[in-house]
């Protein structure tokens, strides 16, 4: 619907991302049967939920150990 509502819009070189045009405009959902990854598909649902509504999108937590601090 925000797509619709043209409030997203995808900024770049043309045809930078064609992949992912593609499977928005081709997806129709995994039946049963077929289990297909979409992932570019989930990535972009899931950084439009971050960013929409402020972070607090429901998947889990990250780690509390700071093991990785500092680290690139």
């Amino acid at each position: 619907m925000l797509y619709e509502q043209s409030r997203i819009s995808h900024a770049g070189p043309p045809r930078t991302l064609a992949v992912l045009e593609e499977q928005m405009t081709t997806y129709v959902g995994a039946s049963e049967v077929e289990e297909m990854s979409t992932d570019l598909l989930d990535s972009c649902v899931w950084a439009l939920t971050d960013l929409l509504l402020g972070g607090d999108s429901g998947r889990p937590a990250a780690p509390s150990d700071r093991r990785l601090t500092g680290r690139r």
